[in-house]
């Protein structure tokens, strides 16, 4: 459900918008590269009641950001899903470098996502000011809290590979740990 995550985002969102951000992009990667983010920008205006528009036409190409400049010059703009594109997967330093001319600063707000390798996450930040946004710090806050011992551990998702180093660190670390998703079905199948 990308429900929660875009919810979890309206702090920030409003923050830029109580600050008078001209123009604030909003770059989104769906693990399905099929999939459309407009959805996206049709809950945000509900939620925010305020015009936001999409851009569905191609962010390769050195004129790109010209393009979306001219046509949104102000606002909130929710770009088509990155994943669509090789260069947001393949972790492309030109595919950042677009991605980096839409805006004067980077704020990222997908921790959940921070894992990947990809433009918009690895390259994108290197070229303009970075920040964490207001939930990604709480999350971070949050991992930082002194827990009490015992401690279990939650995991699941479809990405295998780091979820499974995670679970056997935390194995490691005689914690419980609770799985579900893919990484329950592969367990299962194995079993």
């Amino acid at each position: 459900n990308y429900d929660v995550p875009l919810e979890e985002s309206l702090e920030t969102i409003n923050f830029l918008l109580e600050h008078e951000t001209k123009l604030i992009v909003l770059l989104g990667s769906l693990s399905d590269s099929q999939a459309s983010t407009r959805w996206v920008a049709e809950r945000l205006r509900e939620r925010l009641k305020q015009p936001v528009q999409f851009w569905s036409d191609s962010l390769v190409g050195q004129d790109v950001w010209l393009k979306i400049q001219a046509n949104h010059p102000q606002g909130l703009l929710v770009l088509e899903n990155l994943n669509a594109y090789r260069g947001e997967q393949e972790n492309s330093r030109d595919f950042g470098e677009n991605l980096a001319k839409l805006g004067d600063v980077y704020v990222n707000e997908a921790f959940s996502l921070s894992q990947h390798s990809w433009a918009s996450l690895v390259q994108t930040p290197q070229m303009l000011p970075r920040a964490v946004g207001l939930n990604f710090f709480k999350e971070i806050k949050m991992l930082t809290i002194q827990k009490p011992e015992p401690v279990v551990v939650i995991s699941g998702g479809v990405n295998l590979g780091s979820s499974l180093k995670f679970i056997l660190k935390s194995l490691e670390e005689k914690r419980e740990v609770l799985v579900g998703g893919k990484i329950a079905d592969m367990i299962l199948r194995v079993k």
